[in-house]
Formats: structure tokens, sequence, C-alpha cells
């Protein structure tokens, strides 16, 4: 029997990433500036909200070589992926710039060693990757999701920063044990 796929982006989905680039926000803010996310409401982006207060592009946080060395793993990831590997064939889908990507590959295959690939492609190309189930937070890949892939299960991993946003026929999850309960 064939396995079905499983797509799971990595940032802010299995790597916690959020209050590690907010703790580098505030070290590297004009006058150490603590981020509140209730400035930006208006936009997933964040680092459009940031750069009005940074003397440096925020999107460095991301191009830092050994970024995923120490970021931690998204609480309860790895136990309900490892469970769902027994049924899906577990492939990571992530955007990565040139100076992350061995950094990232280290760090799915210390926390997933059971995945099928990691591919690393821009976010606007994600939805060329079929699936029979997508975990996402990005709204716009959710929304491209949700358009060309009508079978597929998506689920929109909340976070902070996407909570306030809707995704019509998008499955909203508050962590990873809800799409375990959800899958097995």
């Amino acid at each position: 029997m064939t396995r079905k796929t499983m797509n799971v982006d990595v940032d802010l989905v299995v790597a916690d990433a959020l209050p590690c680039w907010l703790d580098w926000f505030e070290e590297n803010s004009r006058d150490n500036i603590k981020f509140d996310l209730k400035w930006h409401k208006e936009s997933y982006h964040l680092s459009r909200t940031m750069k009005d207060y940074m003397d440096i592009d925020p999107e460095q946080f991301w191009r830092q070589p050994n970024l995923y060395d120490t970021i931690p793993v998204m609480e309860h990831s790895p136990t309900v992926l490892n469970k769902l590997s027994e049924f899906y064939e577990i492939r990571f889908i992530t955007s990565s710039g040139s100076q992350d990507k061995a950094s990232k590959n280290r760090f799915i295959d210390r926390h997933f060693p059971f995945n099928s690939g990691v591919y690393h492609i821009p976010a606007e190309e994600k939805w060329e990757f079929d699936s029979d189930v997508w975990v996402e937070d990005r709204i716009s890949t959710l929304d491209t999701l949700t358009d060309t892939q009508p079978n597929c299960k998506v689920f929109h991993l909340l976070n902070d920063m996407n909570r306030s946003f809707i995704v019509q026929d998008a499955i909203r999850v508050d962590d990873w044990r809800e799409i375990g309960r959800r899958l097995l």
C-alpha cells in the first residue's frame, strides 16, 4: 500500500523561530525597542513593520548561516510527525536563502530523521508540490493551496502573527497535538 503524502512548512510551523526573531529585533533595533505584535495587524509580513525601527534589513535574521542550529523545535511536532510518518510520507517544503539551507537541513534531520525529503523552493511555488495534507502558516501560500489543491487537507497552523487572518477552506489549528488528533 502506498502511503499518502504530507507536506510541512518549516519556519513557524516546526521551527519555533518567532521568539528568536523578536529577540533579535530587540537587540538590533534603534534604542533596543521591544517589538509588540499589535503594531503589525495589517500585514502578515512582520519585517515590513520591523524596518521602521531598524537601520538594517529585518530579513538579515533569516540569512544567518547557522540560524537553525539554535532555533527550538515547535512543541509536539517531532512526536506527532513521527506517528504520522507511519501513514504519510513526510516532506518538508520550505523557502530558504542560500545562507541557511545547510543549517535548516541539519535542523530537520536532527528533529525529524524519518523525513522523506527537504525541498527548498520559493514560497510562491509551494503549490506545485501536490499532497494529501499540507501544514502551513503563510497566508498567501494557504490561499494558493486551497485554490489549487481542492482535494488536499490544508492545515493553517496558527501563531501570534497569523491568528487574525481567515483562509477559506483551510483547517485552523492551534498546535501539533490538534493536527495529530485530526489525522491519527
